[in-house]
């Protein structure tokens, strides 16, 4: 299976060699186990990985591999950042400093009001790495020299079952085989500078089936259709939509991120490009919510139009070429959050 945080993080496409917790997927009857490679202490070990595309074209390669036992200082390392960075590889939370003295400084972790040191799982003398085994500890924060990382892990959401989150601030419900891989949870809620209200929930990951999000947001916010849950995407939203119900709002994301409560107001904008007895043509955009849908009408008969989303083009299709469009014509385009433009227009 793709991996589908490398390719949300960094565009790359990689195939996992390995079944993930929670991969119920039912083609690998002809793979020699999960992935795992067992190395014997006594021996090298010769590894094959075969490629088959659709019509049975192959590639593979081979190396070996030897048990060798881990060593604490390594030569070949990149240069670490000067601030303390954290990343989560499967079950483990890998957290790379440049140290900050000639000294092994161990690293202090904090969870649920107990405190233990953690040395250097391997290092030279330009960085640092601590790898913390998640399955034992989810610590709140974990402090290296003078730098500290608060690392917002909430929980151990298992792939193989149900399970139920439930804070002040944000429920969540996993379905039964709703997750590929054991999840992780972090999770954040702040009020920004702008006074809008974020969510914030990661890391990367997808679902085979959906999950259930309900915001309980410290704002107070009118519960119409207009007022709905949108997905931060660098400058841009994108809609996700959600029902309101005591104050609450729920809604089904396909993946986490950073979540916000926007009120879209503004109905769509429509722009004539030109309008004849041939054709017309339109652009169409909206500012928040997006284009939900929209329909188009000469004299009250309804007439098909292409829309292509990408440029915003929006083009009549005549089903008879030798029927013109002549009269009154109507186009209505509403958004996702209801707010609905008209033109209108007398074509001779």
């Amino acid at each position: 299976v793709m991996d589908f945080k490398k390719l949300q993080t960094d565009g790359n496409r990689f195939y996992r060699l390995y079944k993930e917790d929670g991969n119920n997927l039912n083609f690998y009857s002809q793979s020699p186990g999960s992935g795992k490679i067992k190395i014997p202490e006594a021996r090298e070990s010769n590894v094959k990985i075969i490629m088959k595309d659709h019509h049975g074209n192959t590639s593979y390669v081979r190396f070996r591999l030897r048990h060798s036992e881990p060593v604490k200082d390594l030569i070949l390392l990149d240069v670490a950042k000067p601030e303390l960075t954290a990343e989560t590889e499967d079950n483990t939370l890998v957290l790379s400093i440049k140290p900050c003295s000639e000294d092994i400084q161990n690293a202090l972790l904090y969870s649920k009001g107990t405190t233990f040191e953690m040395e250097p799982a391997y290092q030279n003398d330009l960085k640092s790495v601590y790898l913390i085994d998640l399955r034992k500890t989810l610590p709140d924060s974990i402090q290296v020299c003078d730098q500290t990382y608060v690392t917002n892990l909430k929980a151990l959401i298992p792939s193989g079952q149900e399970y139920k989150y439930y804070s002040d601030r944000i429920d969540i419900h996993f379905p039964d085989k709703a997750l590929y891989d054991t999840l992780y949870l972090k999770f954040r809620h702040q009020l920004r500078t702008d006074s809008m209200e974020s969510f914030v929930l990661g890391p990367v990951a997808a679902f085979s089936r959906g999950i259930n999000i309900t915001l309980k947001p410290l704002k107070s916010y009118t519960k119409d259709n207009r007022t709905a849950v949108y997905r931060k995407r660098g400058r841009s939203f994108s809609y996700e939509g959600g029902e309101w119900s005591g104050g609450k709002i729920s809604f089904s994301p396909r993946e986490l991120g950073e979540f916000m409560i926007l009120t879209d107001s503004v109905p769509p904008t429509i722009t004539r490009i030109y309008t004849n007895n041939q054709a017309v043509r339109f652009k169409i955009s909206d500012n928040l919510s997006g284009i939900d849908r929209y329909e188009a009408n000469i004299n009250g008969k309804w007439l098909l139009m292409y829309y292509d989303a990408k440029s915003g083009a929006l083009v009549s299709e005549r089903q008879n070429p030798a029927e013109l469009i002549r009269g009154d014509f109507e186009l209505t385009v509403t958004d996702k959050a209801g707010n609905k433009k008209t033109y209108t227009q007398r074509i001779l």
